[in-house]
C-alpha cells in the first residue's frame, strides 16, 4: 500500500486512557484492530505513543489512541475495508506497520481476515550531531553542512542528499529523527577573516596586460571537507546508524591558499570573433559531491581590459574538482568542461565545447481536441541520473536548453497530465527508439509527441502455497525495463496479501511479488531478470482492470 508517511513527533505528556480528537469518524463496525507497540532495539513495550488507523479509501477518516503501560492499543468497532496503522511518540517519528520507503502494509479487515494480536515493531529515532572547528579550535559560526544517505533511490543504489543544516553561534549543527542507514557529512564554508568576497570588481591592468592583484596571506579558503576530515570524497568515512543511535561527527576545517582561475579568450573580444558566441561576464563554477548534489562555488570574479580584449580572474577557489561552464549572452548555449584544479591555472572558453542541448516541439492528444490543464513534459537518463524537464504551454508547445555532457539515451514522460500517457514520439535532428530519445551534447531536437487517455489498473494477491503473504514488494515490469523505467510501478502487499497498481500505461508487463526484496535495485533489468520467469504476465489495454495472483519468490 502507497502510504505518505508525515514525520511529526508527538509532544510528550500524553494521557494513557486519553484519545486524541480525530479529524473525521470512521464509519461503525463489528470488528477490531488490536496489538502492542514495541521497540525495535530490544523489544521492550513502549507506553504512551499515539498509534492512529486511517481509511485506505477516505484518507480524512482517521481514529487515534494511545498505547497502555503495556504498549497495546485497541480499536473496538471497526468497519470492514483497509486501514493504515501508524505509530509515533517522544523520540518515535511518525512511522506506518511494515513501512518500507514510502510503502507500508495496510491491516484489511472484515470476515475472516486477521486484524488483532498484531505486533508493530517501532525503530526509535536515531541522530548525527557535532561542532564545527577551524585548525585555531575555534567555532565555524557559518557555512553549510551537507548530510547524504548511501541507499535505494527510484530502484537504484547510490549516494543522495538527505538533508541541509547550519552551524549555531557555537558551531554546533543537528541532524534529528534520522532513519537506521548509512551517511555522510560534508561541509562548505568560507573562512570568516578571508580575503576575497564574492561578487565582481574592476580593477586596471599593467603595462604587461596582468591585473594588479598581489596575493594576500588571508588569500585562503576551505576546501570542501567531509567527516572525518577528508577533502576527497573517496576517503569520507562513513557513519553506520542503527535505530536510536546518536553519533558525534566534529569537523575540523582547515584554510589551504586560494587559487586563481584567469579567463582569457578570443570569444570575449568585442566584437567577437566569427562563429563564437559572446560569452557572459562570470563564468559559473559548481562542485558534484558523490556524484549527485550540485553546489555553487562563492569566488570573487575581477574583470579588466587589455588590448582590445576582456579578462576574468576568479578567486577565492579551494582546490578541488569542478565544472567550469560559460554560458552566453542569450542563455541558450552553455560551454562547459569538467577538471581538477589544485593550482593556478588559465582557462579558454573557445576552447570548451558546447554542452547544452536545446529540444522543442509540439504534444498533440490522439483523437480528441481537449488538453489537460497541468502539462509536463520529463526527459529521464537513467545510467546517469540525469533528469529534466519543462511544461507546456496552453498550445501543445515546449523549448526548454539542458547541458549534456556526454551522448546518452533519455526516456520520455509525461507528469501530471489527467491520466494521459506517450504513446507516440517522433524526432527531427535526433534519434527515438519507442519512447527513448538519444542526445548529444550540442544537439538541437524537434519532438512531436503523441498522447492518449486511458490508464489501467491490476489488482491482485500474493500468494504461497495458497496462502496471502503480507510486506512483498509487488513490481510490475514492463518489455524492455532498462528504456521504460517511468512505466514500473510498485506496492507492498497488505495483510491480506492485496495489492493495487494503478495508472499503467497500456503494454505488456510481468507482475513479479518478492518477499524481503526491498533492498534489491529494482530500476537493473538484471537484478530483476531471475524473478520475471515466475512472474505473472499481464497486457493493460486503455482503462483496462485485471485481477491476477502473483506467486511469492524469495530474494
Amino acid at each position: 500500500m502507497r502510504w505518505r508517511i508525515a514525520p511529526v513527533l508527538l509532544l510528550a505528556g500524553l494521557a494513557g486512557a486519553q484519545q486524541a480528537p480525530t479529524r473525521s469518524p470512521l464509519p461503525r463496525g463489528e470488528y477490531k484492530i488490536t496489538g502492542q507497540v514495541i521497540n525495535s532495539v530490544g523489544g521492550q513495550p513502549l507506553p504512551s505513543l499515539d498509534v492512529s488507523i486511517t481509511s485506505a479509501q477516505q484518507r480524512d477518516q482517521v481514529q487515534h489512541t494511545v498505547s497502555d503501560d503495556s504498549g497495546h492499543f485497541a480499536f473496538l468497532n471497526v468497519a470492514p475495508g483497509k486501514y493504515a496503522l501508524e505509530a509515533r511518540g517522544h523520540g518515535f517519528v511518525n512511522q506506518a506497520f511494515k513501512q518500507h520507503e514510502g510503502f507500508s502494509t495496510a491491516i484489511a479487515v472484515g470476515p475472516g481476515l486477521v486484524s488483532e494480536g498484531l505486533v508493530f515493531p517501532v525503530n526509535p529515532d536515531a541522530s548525527i550531531s557535532g561542532n564545527l572547528t577551524d585548525e585555531q579550535d575555534e567555532a565555524v559560526r557559518e557555512g553549510q553542512v551537507l548530510l547524504f544517505v548511501n541507499g535505494l533511490e527510484n530502484g537504484k543504489q547510490g549516494i543522495q542528499l538527505a538533508a541541509q543544516a547550519t552551524p549555531d553561534d557555537t558551531g554546533h549543527y543537528r541532524f534529528s529523527h534520522l532513519a537506521p542507514g548509512k551517511y555522510y557529512i560534508a561541509v562548505l564554508a568560507q573562512p570568516w577573516y578571508a580575503q576575497h568576497q564574492p561578487g565582481i570588481t574592476s580593477v586596471s591592468a599593467d603595462e604587461s596586460g596582468q591585473a594588479e592583484a598581489p596575493r594576500s596571506d588571508l588569500d585562503v579558503a576551505y576546501p570542501t571537507t567531509y567527516y572525518a576530515g577528508a577533502t576527497d570524497e573517496s576517503a569520507a568515512t562513513v557513519i553506520t546508524l542503527k535505530a536510536g543511535d546518536r553519533f558525534t561527527a566534529d569537523v575540523q576545517l582547515r584554510a589551504t591558499p586560494a587559487l586563481h582561475l584567469l579567463i582569457n579568450s578570443s570569444a570575449q573580444k568585442s566584437p567577437p570573433s566569427a562563429g563564437l558566441p559572446q560569452v557572459t561576464v562570470t563564468p559559473n563554477l559548481q562542485q558534484r559531491l558523490f556524484g549527485s548534489y550540485e553546489t555553487y562555488v562563492a569566488g570573487a570574479t575581477t574583470s579588466y581590459s587589455s588590448g582590445g580584449m576582456t579578462h576574468l580572474e576568479l578567486t577565492g577557489v579551494p582546490p578541488g574538482h569542478y565544472v567550469v561552464s560559460f554560458p552566453s549572452s542569450d542563455g541558450k548555449e552553455a560551454r562547459e568542461q569538467e577538471m581538477d584544479i589544485a593550482s593556478d591555472m588559465e582557462l579558454d572558453p573557445a576552447g570548451v565545447s558546447n554542452a547544452s542541448v536545446t529540444i522543442t516541439g509540439t504534444v498533440h492528444i490522439e483523437g480528441s481536441t481537449t488538453f489537460p490543464q497541468v502539462r509536463y513534459i520529463r526527459f529521464e537518463n537513467h545510467e546517469n541520473g540525469d533528469v529534466f524537464g519543462t511544461n507546456v504551454d496552453q498550445h501543445g508547445e515546449f523549448e526548454l536548453q539542458h547541458p549534456v555532457a556526454k551522448p546518452g539515451l533519455y526516456e520520455i514522460s509525461s507528469f501530471n497530465m489527467g491520466g494521459y500517457y506517450v504513446s507516440s514520439v517522433t524526432a527531427t535532428g535526433g534519434k527515438v527508439s519507442g519512447h527513448t530519445l538519444q542526445l548529444a551534447p550540442g544537439s538541437s531536437v524537434k519532438l512531436s509527441i503523441g498522447m492518449s487517455k486511458g490508464l489501467g489498473t491490476v489488482d491482485g494477491t500474493v500468494l504461497r502455497d495458497n496462502k496471502p503473504v503480507a510486506e512483498a514488494m509487488v513490481v510490475l515490469v514492463p518489455q524492455e525495463p532498462g528504456r521504460n523505467l517511468a512505466r514500473v510501478r510498485r506496492d507492498q502487499s497488505d495483510s491480506d496479501g492485496t495489492f493495487t497498481l494503478a495508472s499503467i500505461v497500456p503494454g505488456k508487463y510481468t507482475v513479479v511479488a518478492i518477499q524481503n526484496g526491498w533492498d534489491l535495485e529494482w530500476s537493473n533489468p538484471e537484478v530483476l531478470k531471475p524473478f520475471l520467469a515466475n512472474g505473472e504476465p499481464v497486457e493493460v489495454r486503455p482503462e483496462g482492470k485485471y485481477q491476477i495472483k502473483a506467486k511469492a519468490q524469495g530474494k
